[in-house]
């Protein structure tokens, strides 16, 4: 035991001769040692709230849109708004981004391929699509795009590709010719469809009249389910040419049109009708090829020279086709505006949602 005692006294001994025999640089390195130590595990706790802020951001980031259009007066009256989806043929992994419309741009068929129509347009430009894309997830090289229409405007702008360009075989000439086939439009485009049900109509019945029966429903097959659409209280422009006698003289009869309605909703509260865009004006190229011609535009105007306020009522939805001939204006038939001969020089048509 006198043994071990004196060993250990030896070893503690040796111990403190060497403390005491340290110089100041040997403290100062064991110092800086627990310094770094210590500035490790502070790094490492640094890093871990770094990247964990950096990771909120990116995901907050990824919530913000990618491209937000500045509200317009043409934005909000003819911008459509279409979501494109894009799912893999393989795994079925999905992504969809919203892109923006001032107006469609619908194929014309060549005349010895049959008649051309708006609907058969719609539907070849909002149809399913194969791509030729690389999956982010398994890499498969093919995958299937779909639109669909997540906001209506209320001024439906559709443009005819008439004018083509050809190129020859080796790409060194290029020409330039005009397609001059007849392009039929309906007097209204429908956003019923039998396969689907309203967008409006949720909870409620949906009343289809009579007359929608000869009114094509193309939209209504490609609009979302939780599709926007423009209220009709926005539809009507206000002026400011409207004089307080006008306003005075016509305050009875909006009294009693407002009862009238509200007695008429108070009925078929339970009822939703249908919407529908209206055939509102066209643009007209008139010449045969696409190097020169001239530019005309029908519009469906109403007329109402009748100076009884009671009658207005009935007279406001009176309309009467209209030419715009540079300067010249006249009113013509429905047959001119519609007829064969405008189906064939027919160039731009507008849809004003009623």
């Amino acid at each position: 035991e006198e043994d071990e005692l004196e060993q250990e006294s030896s070893h503690m001994v040796h111990q403190d001769a060497l403390v005491a025999s340290s110089s100041p640089e040997e403290e100062e390195s064991r110092g800086m040692d627990i310094d770094s130590t210590s500035s490790i595990y502070n790094n490492e706790e640094t890093s871990q709230i770094t990247t964990t802020t950096t990771a909120q951001e990116q995901t907050k980031e990824e919530e913000k849109p990618k491209y937000q259009v500045k509200s317009t007066p043409l934005t909000s009256h003819f911008t459509t708004q279409i979501c494109h989806t894009l799912t893999c043929d393989s795994c079925c992994y999905s992504r969809s981004h919203v892109e923006y419309y001032n107006h469609l741009s619908l194929e014309v068929m060549e005349e010895e391929d049959g008649t051309s129509s708006i609907e058969e347009g719609l539907r070849k430009f909002l149809a399913k699509e194969k791509r030729e894309l690389k999956c982010e997830k398994c890499y498969h090289e093919s995958a299937t795009q779909k639109m669909e229409i997540v906001k209506l405007p209320k001024a439906l702008l559709l443009h005819l590709k008439r004018f083509i360009v050809d190129f020859s075989p080796c790409y060194t000439n290029v020409s330039y010719r005009k397609n001059r086939s007849a392009v039929e439009f309906p007097q209204a485009l429908s956003l019923y469809n039998s396969s689907h049900s309203s967008p409006s109509s949720a909870g409620k019945a949906v009343v289809v009249p009579m007359e929608e029966e000869n009114v094509n429903g193309v939209l209504g097959e490609f609009l979302a389910r939780d599709v926007i659409i423009p209220s009709m209280s926005s539809m009507a422009p206000t002026t400011e040419n409207d004089t307080q006698d006008d306003d005075e003289d016509d305050a009875n009869v909006t009294q009693e049109d407002d009862m009238e309605e509200e007695e008429e909703d108070g009925d078929n509260n339970d009822e939703v009708s249908i919407q529908r865009y209206s055939l509102r004006s066209t643009v007209h190229h008139i010449g045969s090829t696409a190097s020169c011609g001239h530019y005309t535009a029908d519009a469906l105007r109403p007329y109402n020279n009748d100076d009884d306020n009671h009658k207005k009522k009935s007279q406001k939805n009176d309309a009467q086709w209209t030419r715009f001939n540079d300067s010249y204006v006249s009113t013509i038939s429905d047959s001119q505006a519609t007829g064969l001969s405008a189906q064939r020089t027919t160039y731009m048509v507008m849809y004003e949602l009623q």
